[in-house]
């Protein structure tokens, strides 16, 4: 499956305290002019077996991902 932000927005924020899950996706398109054009990771993030392509952001601050004061594991996963 694919997620897209059709290189117009940014795909999604994580926040709180429930842990995310993302498995086998493709986080591809995002884009922003702030941070994280794929994902921007306020809370507890894992991703396994996921692709990201293209993403991008104008700051420099996380093209793929952005992760401020979270916790973030990538296994098995690629970024382009």
């Amino acid at each position: 499956m694919t997620i897209s932000g059709n290189h117009l927005v940014p795909i999604a924020t994580i926040n709180g305290s429930v842990p995310l899950i993302l498995n086998n996706l493709t986080i591809a398109n995002g884009s922003t002019g702030a941070l994280g054009g794929g994902l921007e990771n306020y809370g507890t993030l894992t991703i396994t077996n996921c692709i990201f392509s293209n993403n991008s952001n104008s700051s420099y601050d996380g093209g793929a991902i952005y992760n401020q004061s979270a916790t973030l594991t990538i296994t098995n996963s690629a970024f382009t």
